[in-house]
């Protein structure tokens, strides 16, 4: 791979001519069609790469935003990386994903990390707030706009979020409409959200709460957790995410608990995938590409002007019914 001064020396011009040309800058008009058609056609040959970093120096832009989150591994993250991939491309940006198995440490150090470097951006979803707030604002800078996901009480930093509430309450009305008399909720215990949406929504409906945890990415945990639900057979189950809802399906499967007959389901999260579950999921949907075209758009507004103040953006959630509610009176005992 050769140099930008060694292909300038083959051409017989200075190395500023050469980043002219190859970067087709306005100034590139005035260099002669002969020496241009050269110095393409020389570069081709050398296989002449640029120099990202330097290029990124000079002009003070990568092109790249940055999304740090825990894992890809369930089909909601895996579908707001694509998401964000998509909408920063329609901007002329790159996504570059940083994973840090939702370990706050690795959190924080990801985004020093990714801070220190020249990115246009940064998308946070992360379990840090609120005990690291203070440290995150921090590393936070005006030179590099930051949209936190899902961080519902962070006002001095763009944050987008979904109004689980509302979604909520329309899956309770319409449970309700289908007899159902008792709505049950299973959900890790450390993360209130969507359990604050649930119990709001008893309250409304003067529904007791009813209750069972387990802890995300601990297969025995979640297993345990649904062969107590296929003990208890509650009317109603709001199962917090989608990945958590196909292992509780499964494991209930095998313990001959039948969806809907014997247990009416809906998710949190309303991912394409859970339209292919067997049977298709009810969900309170979660639009990962609205989500992901507030943030870009966000970081792009910030980016354009840095003394604009930071939004809280909430995107509404909506209520899908597939085959996994039943009608509570033609469920099969």
């Amino acid at each position: 791979m050769s140099s930008l001064t060694e292909l300038a020396e083959k051409v017989g011009v200075s190395p500023a001519t050469v980043s002219i040309v190859l970067n087709n800058r306005p100034l590139a008009k005035r260099v002669s069609a002969k020496t241009r058609e050269k110095i393409l056609v020389l570069a081709q040959e050398m296989n002449y790469r640029p120099n990202h970093m330097a290029l990124a120096m000079q002009r003070q832009t990568t092109q790249t935003i940055a999304f740090i989150c825990g894992r890809l591994n369930s089909p909601f993250y895996a579908e707001l990386a694509d998401d964000l991939a998509i909408a920063a491309e329609k901007h002329g940006y790159r996504l570059m994903v940083q994973m840090t198995c939702w370990d706050t440490g690795k959190e924080l150090e990801a985004l020093e990390m990714i801070a220190s470097r020249i990115v246009d951006g940064i998308v946070l979803f992360s379990g840090a707030f609120p005990e690291q707030a203070d440290k995150i604002r921090g590393l936070y800078s005006s030179k590099w706009p930051l949209v936190v996901l899902e961080q519902r009480d962070e006002q001095d930093i763009s944050s987008v979020n979904f109004d689980i509430e509302s979604g909520m309450r329309d899956l309770f009305g319409y449970l309700l409409s289908r007899g159902f008399k008792s709505v049950a909720m299973a959900d890790d215990r450390r993360f209130l959200p969507k359990q604050n949406a649930y119990r709001k929504a008893c309250e409304k409906w003067s529904i007791t709460p009813e209750f069972f945890d387990f802890q995300y990415w601990n297969s025995e945990s979640i297993e345990q957790c649904a062969r107590q639900i296929a003990l208890e057979r509650p009317e109603a189950l709001v199962i917090a995410s989608d990945y958590a809802a196909a292992h509780i399906i499964s494991v209930l499967g095998k313990c001959g608990v039948r969806i809907p007959h014997d247990i009416s389901i809906a998710s949190i999260d309303g991912t394409r995938w859970s339209e292919l579950y067997n049977p298709p999921l009810s969900a309170v949907c979660q639009n990962t590409q609205k989500m992901a075209e507030a943030a870009i758009d966000e970081i792009i507004r910030r980016k354009a002007n840095p003394e604009t103040l930071p939004r809280n953006i909430v995107i509404p959630t909506e209520l899908r019914i597939l085959n996994s509610i039943a009608s509570k009176q033609n469920n099969i005992q």
